[in-house]
């Protein structure tokens, strides 16, 4: 019912444009104005999450500032379940490599990877994780990292041998001989 609710009265109540917004923006964690610039398209996104705030609709803003947001999680979960239903202008691999890219660009890399890899972007999760792999092994972040190295399809490893070391000292250190 709740999901029902929030399909009727948020959701559908929405102008299109908005919907559009809600949709593509979904694929997102955490998000700011600019990073929804980048995967919408739009030069507006602004303005769109302050009115969305405003009228309640379900938006968490994650600091002072008002610069990052998060969807709630049950609002989050209806618009995924709704993406994946929805025929939009824009492919979804799409949505997460233009993520991804500006994840990559402003130094988040962790987000970046997860983007690249929802987006079957194999060599891209593949350049990102060589960039990441020693200094995750280093902090302990090694499930992690063997998690998104078991992602990558194996040609795709074989074309990137540098990401072996990194692998076999993952799975060294999570007993996987």
């Amino acid at each position: 019912y709740v999901l029902d609710y929030l399909m009727d009265e948020v959701f559908q109540r929405q102008p299109a444009d908005v919907q559009d917004f809600l949709l593509k923006t979904s694929i997102l964690e955490h998000f700011t104005a600019r990073l929804c610039d980048r995967v919408t398209q739009r030069g507006d996104s602004r303005d769109v999450l302050l009115n969305l705030e405003q009228a309640n609709l379900f938006i968490v803003p994650l600091d002072d500032a008002r610069r990052w947001y998060r969807f709630h999680r049950l609002f989050a979960d209806l618009l995924s379940q709704q993406l994946r239903q929805a025929a939009l202008d824009t492919p979804t691999s799409e949505l997460h490599r233009r993520a991804s890219r500006w994840y990559e660009a402003e130094g988040f890399h962790r987000d970046a990877i997860r983007h690249a890899l929802a987006a079957s972007d194999w060599e891209r999760a593949g350049e990102l994780l060589l960039q990441v792999d020693d200094a995750m092994l280093r902090r302990g972040e090694v499930v992690t990292l063997l998690g998104w190295l078991r992602k990558v399809p194996g040609e795709t490893l074989r074309s990137r041998p540098q990401l072996y070391p990194g692998y076999s000292w993952a799975l060294i250190l999570t007993s996987q001989l």
